[in-house]
């Protein structure tokens, strides 16, 4: 079991970084040793990118019971969306119980998807609150 429980992270920065919360990539091994991942509690403010990236993972992950508010800075694209919470790839997601405030332009406030290299993304995601407020006066992002 590996767990990310009850912290308060605020982070901050400018248009020109790229700042996350909680980032898990390529964790666990099937079928032996796959991962039992709980992200839960945590209070994450003030990011410029993703505030919770789980990236294929091999196993089960439960994002559920965060706080989270992006603050209006968002950091240079690159091509990537600043998804509040994004889980990729393989394995499964449980996203649940979670309160996003989202103050970009741009992005979602939870993104579930495949990739090229693993098509698959099981998930359930339910009972989240999640708010977009851009700032007044905002650009909005291409659809």
């Amino acid at each position: 079991m590996f767990s990310i429980l009850n912290n308060d992270i605020d982070v901050g920065g400018t248009a020109g970084d790229q700042t996350l919360g909680v980032c898990v990539f390529g964790v666990g091994q099937s079928p032996d040793n796959e991962v039992d991942l709980t992200i839960s509690g945590n209070r994450i403010r003030n990011v410029t990118e993703r505030a919770i990236n789980v990236n294929q993972i091999d196993g089960r992950a439960h994002i559920e019971r965060n706080a989270i508010t992006t603050g209006a800075v968002a950091g240079p694209s690159n091509g990537v969306q600043p998804d509040v919470i994004h889980a990729v790839g393989s394995g499964s997601y449980l996203i649940e119980h979670n309160a996003i405030v989202s103050e970009w332009a741009a992005g979602a406030g939870i993104r579930v998807q495949g990739s090229a290299w693993s098509p698959e993304a099981n998930a359930i995601v339910t009972d989240n609150d999640v708010t977009m407020s851009a700032p007044e006066g905002a650009t909005f992002g291409a659809k």
